[in-house]
């Protein structure tokens, strides 16, 4: 993403409301509610690694807010964190939500 021009200091997206992650016979499945934010990032994690939103590495995605879902099927077996966070549309990013822990099983 790129960084927040200096103009627009202040101005935060909303960080995507009511997260959730579950898993999914094709992987892992996240939710958020209604947000004014125009995109949201989907940052993945595996269950050691630090939550690091500055590391582009684990940005997996960035979709319409209006979708209101998203389907990760880029993912094996085990345990992940993800993070999501709200983006205007400069691309300016919210902080992120709360960690959503999942474990993936799969067929």
């Amino acid at each position: 993403l790129p960084p927040n021009p200096s103009w627009m200091e202040g101005v935060t997206p909303q960080i995507p409301p009511s997260p959730a992650a579950s898993s999914h016979p094709e992987g892992v499945i996240l939710n958020w509610g209604a947000t004014s934010s125009k995109y949201v990032g989907i940052y993945r994690f595996g269950k050691r690694q630090n939550v690091e939103l500055e590391n582009p590495q684990y940005l997996v995605e960035v979709v319409s807010a209006d979708r209101g879902f998203y389907l990760d099927t880029e993912v094996g077996k085990g345990r992940y964190i993800y993070v999501l966070t709200g983006l205007n549309r400069h691309f300016q990013e919210s902080r992120g939500s709360k960690n959503l822990r999942v474990k993936v099983k799969l067929r």
